[in-house]
């Protein structure tokens, strides 16, 4: 079982199905976020991951590449960081975790010898987790780039990395520093960047704007070249994924920090309907919609004329999804007729509105999987809408907001993001409907008819696919509605 996700992007995800303790797994998913966001290399596969959706996607292949080189650094410095979190909870929690752990086979995998030595190292302010962080991201500052590789050709690459192990290949530039490393903590020295570096022959680039810049520009023309695309829009579309300079020089306060970290949906269950499953309208509670949009149209699924969306029906006593493509007008004919909730994805908003046109009894539920910040943006109204909070489980809330045109919008967002929407709450950005029974409060207005609140628990339901017939984390329940 997944329990975590880094999108080797802005965000860190956490498996919303299940009910435990993944304060560990949130520090195991940040650090890749960190290693990542804080290098050239984790930038540079960031850029690439995007350029292979939306305009080459034989791209993948090269990103495997650079995954592979990368994979001890990342998945061990990730490791090691659960353990500052048990450090935190006592030695005797930290025994555990690492009883467990050197059991495994993930560890036995992936472990450099002398790991266990700098984790338990503390000299001072320094902490042996927060050192190997800082080790890693030395090792990930390389630009590959420099190398002008052919971003069509993988082996290429991989022999461009091999045959310059101390310059590209990240896992030999770890190794090293975790030695040099070691070899200071065992002569009692003091640790400092320049006497690691000295003693390992490693050299790094500094993630700064200005090298930032330089990569993106050089990956540009090389990939413009050698994949006949438009440089300058190619440019244009780097820029936009790029953070601004005052971001990139500066740090994330806490609250993005703990937005970063989303729920989501991690252990899928997409499975083909069955020959006999021919109506939906009666064996689905509920169904998404996945506009027709340009990564559809690169894996050769419809046009920006002729166009074609993907609907997943949740067949919630089972567990399964059900992933069915749809032309517009059986989209547009199907929806028209379904009794269930229907769910569209809140940045499909404008489109939906727009080219499915739907009776005003029929509410939709728009879904966005992001920060708390910007969920708040994508909520389309001109007065105060109105928000009702609902427990998932003891880590998860899912807050649903109605505008004044009776349209919801819902988003899952950790506990510890809580105290953020209180606080737009007491700002007056939000009106708070207490619908637990305080005659003080505003009720009712998530209601269209009086038995409606089933229709919130369907939403849940197919958003966290909870299974009616999987007892294996005892009774799956959704939690209830709660007071701030």
């Amino acid at each position: 079982m997944i329990q975590g996700k880094y999108d080797f992007g802005d965000h860190v995800f956490i498996d919303s199905k299940y009910v435990y303790d993944q304060e560990d797994i949130k520090y195991h998913e940040l650090t890749h976020h960190a290693i990542t966001q804080g290098s050239l290399y984790g930038v540079l596969e960031i850029v690439l991951k995007q350029i292979n959706i939306w305009h080459a996607p034989d791209l993948k292949n090269v990103i495997a590449e650079l995954n592979n080189a990368s994979l001890i650094t990342q998945e061990m410095t990730a490791t090691y960081a659960q353990c500052l979190y048990y450090k935190m909870q006592g030695e005797g929690e930290l025994a555990t975790f690492e009883n467990r752990l050197h059991k495994g086979d993930y560890y036995k995998k992936y472990c450099i010898a002398g790991f266990d030595e700098i984790v338990h190292y503390k000299q001072y302010a320094l902490d042996g987790t927060s050192l190997l962080t800082a080790i890693a991201i030395i090792s990930l500052n390389t630009d590959l780039t420099l190398a002008e590789p052919d971003w069509k050709d993988p082996l290429q690459i991989r022999k461009t990395i091999l045959e310059n192990q101390s310059l590209y290949h990240v896992d030999f530039r770890y190794r090293q520093l975790v030695k040099a490393t070691l070899q200071l903590i065992r002569q009692n020295e003091c640790i400092t960047e320049q006497k690691i570096l000295e003693i390992s022959g490693i050299s790094y680039q500094k993630r700064s704007y200005d090298n930032l810049v330089a990569m993106y520009h050089r990956l540009s023309n090389q990939l413009s070249m050698q994949y006949d695309l438009n440089a300058d829009e190619l440019q244009m579309f780097i820029d936009k994924i790029s953070a601004p300079e005052e971001e990139l020089i500066g740090r994330p306060d806490i609250q993005e920090i703990e937005e970063r970290v989303l729920p989501t949906l991690l252990n899928n269950q997409y499975v083909l309907p069955p020959d006999d499953a021919n109506n939906y309208n009666h064996l689905m509670n509920t169904v998404t919609v996945a506009l027709n949009d340009k990564s559809f149209i690169n894996l050769g699924i419809g046009t920006e004329t002729r166009k074609v969306d993907c609907l997943v029906f949740h067949h919630a006593t089972i567990g399964w999804r059900y992933p069915v493509i749809s032309e517009r007008a059986d989209t547009i004919s199907f929806l028209s007729e379904f009794q269930g909730e229907i769910i569209v994805f809140a940045e499909d908003y404008d489109e939906f509105k727009r080219d499915i046109p739907l009776s005003a009894r029929k509410r939709v539920f728009y879904r966005y999987d992001g920060m708390w910040h910007y969920f708040v943006q994508q909520i389309r109204c001109t007065k105060t809408p109105y928000i009702h909070l609902h427990e998932v489980n003891p880590l998860i809330n899912c807050a649903f907001v109605i505008n004044e045109y009776e349209e919801v919008f819902f988003t899952l967002q950790l506990k510890s993001v809580t105290p953020y929407i209180v606080e737009d709450i007491r700002n007056g950005k939000l009106i708070y409907a207490n619908i637990t029974g305080d005659d003080n409060a505003v009720k009712d207005c998530f209601y269209l008819n009086d038995t409606d609140w089933c229709r919130y628990e369907n939403v849940i339901a197919s958003v966290i696919n909870r299974n009616l017939l999987d007892f294996s984390e005892g009774f799956p329940t959704i939690g209830g509605r709660f007071d701030i």
